[in-house]
């Protein structure tokens, strides 16, 4: 059964929670259609991902799904969706973000997560919670 513990986020993991917070909000997965390499017909078109989840995001997801079939598809095909509520997670990112009190069923799952994202940066040795330049923003003269 779910754990309706209160938590609080430890001091340490709370600028990791408040970075995974922005990244959800700037990072989701949107599909569009490009030209096909190999045209087969006119106006040919491909399904193609501009942008995708954050790593962690996707690893919560897959720990949460729920198969369905859709009747609709052929062979009775299956699919995964997921029990996660993206607002969900907005939410209990922010409280545990700002120090406070959260009885989400993810919590403790984020804390943990967020242990395993801090954990990727100190091993990188990145500074932590600094924006990376690109290629393209190094000829910028800002």
């Amino acid at each position: 059964m779910w754990n309706l513990s209160r938590v609080t986020a430890p001091e340490e993991l709370r600028l990791t929670l408040n970075i995974m917070l922005g990244q959800l909000k700037r990072q989701r997965l949107e599909v569009g259609l490009f030209a096909a390499e190999e045209q087969k017909h006119c106006g040919h078109k491909i399904r193609g991902v501009n942008n995708e989840n954050p790593e962690w995001y996707k690893e919560l997801c897959s720990r949460h799904t729920v198969n369905r079939t859709n009747k609709r598809k052929r062979y009775g095909k299956k699919h995964h969706d997921t029990k996660i509520s993206r607002k969900r997670i907005m939410e209990t990112l922010g409280r545990l973000g700002a120090g406070k009190e959260s009885k989400s069923i993810y919590a403790e799952e984020l804390l943990e997560l967020a242990k395993e994202v801090k954990e990727e940066f100190d091993a990188d040795g990145m500074p932590f919670g600094e924006p990376i330049k690109t290629d393209h923003e190094e000829d910028k003269d800002w």
